[in-house]
């Protein structure tokens, strides 16, 4: 009660304690003397509500308990009561609180518009308030099922421009938007125990990842916020689970010299996943680990550039100004221990299990701000891929444009077919200038087409130590393969191809090299049941070769 406000009791004994009852169970008012929506204990701000419409009881216990987390220099949690409740408008966290829904279920009713917000928008639209990791400091969401509908076709959840943001044990259901929880120029972001499911597809809209890390270049891009750009870094997403949307966790907009730094993805389920589980755009220092993905129609994306151009930027502020960052080809990132497994009739763009992709531009182009992205080469670099299990209705694992990559000790297994969309399904595929690799220790069985291919001037440093069996379908495909002008092999030794459980190892010659293709060396190699020879050389190059059975029509 108001200190300035005075009482005097006459009472008996009995009346004195049902006076202090009273006094005990009062509820509590603000400065104004207005009853407030919550009971107040310790750092704990109960909404006293139990259903119905609840943003603005939230929202006034958020804001007070940020007010008091300022004061007082502590942590507050807003709790909500257990049972079901309506969002009729967005709530807005504020720095020092964390919303506690544990056990409750929300329902938007909105036609457009988020359920969760971080600050608000006189905050999120100054400059002086909003811009860098401003906005927001130290604000956590736990718990609840927050559920929208297919027709509200705004993202459930939207925060940027702060630092230390937790989201755990949260299930975000539905919605008709491009994502469900999006976040952009953050410094530290976990999401853990978190479930995302049935995100409604878009046809002909922008790629929808459930989770997103965006970047604040433009307005179509991150709307109501600063357009500063400001990085988003320092991410951890643990123990998730995405069922059912377009796309897993992950980034589709690209500004160049812009990066998501120190990003860990590891042990989550994807299931039912329409095109990417993980997309891992312009990472950097990141760590993909011990995830599950089943039924989806493509892994793990990890890219350095775009195919469209028009989803690559090059300014900030609204197009109003240039940005100047440093392009940065060594991502050092890791892809380990990852299980992956293809749908049929993928609806990615390519079915691959895991994909390292750069690309050199040729000529200029338009990028999404309407500017000019001038011609280059984007390649990525860096990248180590160990210790996966993929089973593919096409492709394994496919570099383009990468180089300096490590892929070592994963296995991967294919259909035997080219029914699916990837067409000529091939185990390890270096294209697009990939240089400089390494392939060692990887298990490749039942292909289509080749189980390792090189071509378009990829080179690898070594191939080595890889065990090969049932690979292709006719005498032009073999088990190892390097093909066209300036691609090139270092050592080739120590692969073992092999008839398996298949009954045969490959259907043509177990190691070709043609096309103008060179190697250095190729030696003990173990090979059992090629359909041509062991080695062939024919309109290509090799150094040196020393294996039983070799056809060379063109040595020196």
């Amino acid at each position: 009660m108001k200190r300035n406000n005075r009482f005097v009791y006459t009472l008996s004994a009995a009346g004195i304690l049902m006076a202090g009852a009273v006094l005990f169970t009062s509820p509590q008012v603000n400065a104004h003397g207005a009853e407030k929506s919550y009971k107040a204990k310790g750092t704990v701000f109960t909404v006293t509500k139990a259903k119905g419409n609840i943003a603005d009881e939230v929202n006034a216990a958020i804001k007070d308990a940020s007010k008091k987390a300022a004061k007082n220099k502590k942590h507050y949690t807003v709790r909500l009561k257990k049972g079901s409740y309506s969002v009729q408008k967005s709530i807005h966290l504020y720095s020092g609180v964390t919303l506690d829904a544990t056990g409750a279920v929300l329902k938007s009713t909105q036609a457009y518009g988020n359920m969760v917000m971080s600050a608000d928008a006189d905050i999120n639209k100054s400059k002086k308030k909003g811009s860098g990791y401003k906005a927001f400091r130290d604000i956590g969401l736990v718990g609840g099922t927050w559920k929208s509908p297919a027709k509200n076709r705004a993202t459930i959840m939207r925060m940027g421009h702060g630092k230390k943001l937790t989201v755990k044990k949260v299930t975000l259901d539905g919605g008709g938007g491009i994502h469900q929880l999006e976040l952009a120029s953050i410094d530290g972001i976990t999401v853990k125990d978190c479930t995302f499911k049935n995100l409604k597809f878009r046809s002909g809209e922008n790629k929808q990842e459930a989770l997103q890390f965006d970047v604040t270049c433009n307005t179509s891009v991150f709307p109501d916020y600063v357009m500063d750009a400001t990085p988003t870094k320092n991410i951890k997403v643990e123990g998730c689970t995405f069922t059912n949307v377009p796309r897993g966790v992950g980034t589709h907009t690209l500004l160049l010299g812009n990066y998501f730094n120190h990003v860990t993805i590891r042990n989550n389920t994807f299931q039912k996943i329409r095109e990417e589980a993980v997309i891992a755009l312009n990472y950097h220092d990141f760590l993909i680990e011990g995830n599950r993905i089943s039924d989806s129609g493509a892994g793990i994306l990890v890219q350095a550039f775009k195919a469209a151009p028009s989803s690559v930027w090059t300014t900030i502020q609204d197009g109003k100004k240039k940005f100047s960052g440093k392009i940065v080809h060594d991502a050092a990132g890791v892809v380990r221990n990852n299980t992956v497994s293809i749908q049929k009739n993928s609806k990615a763009d390519e079915v691959c299990g895991i994909k390292l992709y750069g690309m050199k531009l040729k000529t200029s182009a338009k990028g999404g701000d309407g500017t000019s992205i001038k011609k280059g080469d984007y390649y990525l670099s860096g990248v180590t891929v160990e210790g996966n299990t993929i089973r593919t209705t096409a492709m394994g694992i496919h570099l383009m444009d990468a180089k300096k990559c490590v892929v070592r000790n994963n296995t991967m297994i294919g259909t035997g077919t080219d029914k699916e969309k990837s067409k000529n399904p091939k185990g390890i595929f270096l294209a697009n200038t990939s240089t400089d690799n390494k392939i060692l220790g990887n298990t490749i069985e039942k292909f289509y087409s080749n189980g390792i291919l090189l071509q378009d001037a990829s080179s690898a440093t070594d191939i080595s130590g890889n065990t090969l069996s049932g690979i292709g379908s006719t005498s032009s495909v073999a088990a190892i393969k390097l093909t066209v002008k300036g691609t090139h092999a270092g050592e080739i030794t120590d692969n073992r191809i092999t008839k398996g459980k298949y009954g045969f190892g490959c259907t043509g010659d177990a190691i070709l090299v043609t096309g103008g293709a060179k190697a250095h060396n190729i030696e003990k190699n173990k090979i059992e049941g090629a359909g041509g020879h062991d080695v062939k050389v024919a309109g290509g190059k090799v150094d040196h070769v020393d294996q039983e059975d070799a056809f060379i029509a063109y040595y020196e």
